[in-house]
């Protein structure tokens, strides 16, 4: 077995619609954080692996979704720090997280706040996802000013030759227009 194996396995327990995954993937986590120590297997964590794990999380609907997708990207953040390139996040790792954010907690802050995070690092730049998934968080929260906010910001960022640096889809639009029609405002 390899990493592409444990991905898999990991794939197919975030697929299952199994109550109990999150157990399941912890108790896989765990073989596979032994065979590594052990040696037994030339596997260790890298950024698929831990974006599977955060998929499993995500499609879980657990109250402690966060947290432990939390723990998971400081974990890689970590890894990667101490000169671990392969454990290193990138912009699905950062996207999975604001769309647990978004739907474990309904938390548009949260989910905005990683989406800055995103804005000033050099290994993974938000995108359209990254933005629309603050959108859906802000939506989900019933904030549609916030959610209009990140739209025009959107819209308005440029880079130094005065090209927008992600633009806006016409999911962007929907989601906004999804909140307001929401809005009690």
């Amino acid at each position: 077995p390899d990493n592409y194996t444990f991905s898999s396995l990991l794939m197919a327990l975030a697929n299952s619609g199994d109550r109990d995954i999150t157990d399941s993937a912890d108790k896989l986590v765990n073989r596979i954080e032994a065979f590594s120590e052990k040696g037994t297997y030339d596997v260790k964590f890298d950024t698929v692996m831990y974006n599977t794990l955060l998929n499993v999380w995500l499609r879980s609907n657990q109250p402690i979704a966060s947290d432990r997708a939390t723990e998971i990207v400081e974990r890689m953040e970590k890894e990667y720090e101490a000169g671990n390139e392969d454990a290193r996040p990138d912009a699905v790792t950062y996207n999975i997280l604001m769309n647990i954010y978004a739907n474990a907690d309904m938390n548009g802050r949260r989910a905005e706040e990683v989406l800055l995070k995103m804005e000033n690092l050099a290994h993974a730049h938000p995108d359209v996802i990254s933005y629309n998934t603050v959108l859906n968080a802000w939506k989900l929260c019933g904030d549609a000013r916030k959610a209009q906010m990140m739209l025009d910001r959107m819209e308005d960022n440029l880079d130094s030759r005065g090209r927008r640096k992600v633009r806006p889809d016409a999911i962007s639009y929907q989601t906004v227009m999804g909140a307001w029609a929401c809005s009690k405002e």
